[in-house]
């Protein structure tokens, strides 16, 4: 896609420099999914032996109709065609909407939160001195994801640099990263602060063992020696890239420490979940979920 608007650019006699410039006139996240919408749209005409039919060939839902309507209007503007104001294709998007929808995907996890919550005050996650930094990573990723439900990619993005304001954590991101929802009308601020749950309990309140400043505070003094990819606030600690530690012979060995069962999830369900419901992230596949490989 990003060849034939330069190609056409240039077409019309302007330098490899403008075209270069305006054929990246999208954010990355864009220009990666409209690249790959472009490809497959190719390949589908090429397949067919033709460019326009009917859409749902494909067996798209409406949105994703819109989606390829988008990215081919980011390639025919360019030579004077908008496929906003075409009346067929409005037609073509009316008609598929009125179609049977197709069942959709439960995204609610099979689970409660009120049980994993009393799990990480148990053993198998306290206290979070004797923790591996798998575990310790992975209970403050839980926590934290938990208390400002961002998406995977925010939560990936966050610096290591932090600082503290009293009791509360302030985390930023990366000096580089770009939100999915900044406009120039709205930019995403850069810095945010973690309240710490001190303040508001009592030193005998269990519930001050699910505090994320808490666990954060012992994450970074345990972290503070380890390599950081792309400075990263959050380690892949799921794959090599921190060394896997032992408990203390006090604490017991792993292979009679308890363990979690096998559970998976999407990405989905960390933005999709209200806070307020008793389902929401399963805590053995929140790492996997958003520390997918960062390096």
């Amino acid at each position: 896609m990003v060849e034939t608007v330069k190609q056409y650019v240039k077409y019309r006699g302007f330098s490899s420099k403008v075209a270069e410039f305006l054929a990246h006139d999208k954010r990355p996240f864009t220009s990666v999914n409209y690249q790959h919408k472009w490809k497959r749209y190719r390949k589908w005409c090429k397949d067919n032996g033709h460019t326009i039919s009917n859409p749902t060939d494909c067996h798209l839902s409406t949105s994703a109709i819109k989606g390829y309507k988008a990215m081919l209007n980011s390639v025919l503007a360019i030579r004077g065609l908008d496929l906003n104001n075409n009346q067929v294709l409005r037609l073509i998007i009316r008609a598929c909407s009125s179609q049977p929808q197709r069942p959709s995907r439960n995204l609610r996890p099979s689970w409660n939160l009120d049980i994993v919550l009393h799990l990480l005050t148990k053993a198998l996650f306290e206290s979070l001195q004797l923790l591996s930094i798998r575990d310790l990573t992975r209970k403050s990723l839980f926590l934290l994801a938990l208390a400002i439900a961002w998406r995977v990619g925010e939560i990936q993005a966050l610096s290591h640099k932090t600082s503290w304001q009293g009791q509360d954590l302030l985390v930023s991101y990366l000096p580089e990263f770009i939100a999915k929802v900044d406009t120039d009308a709205h930019s995403t601020p850069r810095e945010f602060r973690i309240k710490s749950l001190a303040t508001t309990m009592g030193s005998e309140d269990v519930e001050r063992l699910l505090c994320p400043v808490q666990a954060f505070r012992h994450y970074l003094h345990r972290t503070a020696s380890l390599t950081r990819p792309r400075n990263l606030l959050l380690l892949n600690v799921l794959s090599d890239l921190c060394p896997k530690q032992q408990f203390p012979s006090s604490y017991g060995t792993p292979s009679n420490r308890p363990t979690l069962p096998s559970l998976t999830l999407s990405a989905t369900s960390l933005r999709s979940m209200p806070m307020t419901s008793v389902a929401l992230l399963p805590l053995c596949s929140c790492g996997r979920t958003a520390l997918f490989p960062l390096s």
